[in-house]
């Protein structure tokens, strides 16, 4: 049993202590983390956009960005 000493009076804990140990598994947390997220594309102005695992790929062909005339 636990003892707290609080302003001269002792008091002791009433509930007993019911801890469990709990253990992290890397595997499980990386697959759940995986299925978790779901790969979304986005189509805007026939140009595809997806987030998730896979490698951004070059951009082709010419585009504006903030008043910047850029070409591949």
């Amino acid at each position: 049993m636990t003892t707290l000493l609080y302003r001269g009076h002792s008091y002791t804990q009433v509930v007993q202590d019911q801890s469990k140990q709990l253990r992290y598994d890397r595997g499980v947390y990386a697959a759940r983390q995986n299925d978790a997220r779901p790969v979304r594309t986005l189509t805007y102005r026939g140009c595809s956009y997806s987030t998730g695992h896979e490698s951004a790929g070059q951009a082709a062909g010419s585009f504006r960005y903030r008043g910047v005339n850029y070409s591949h």
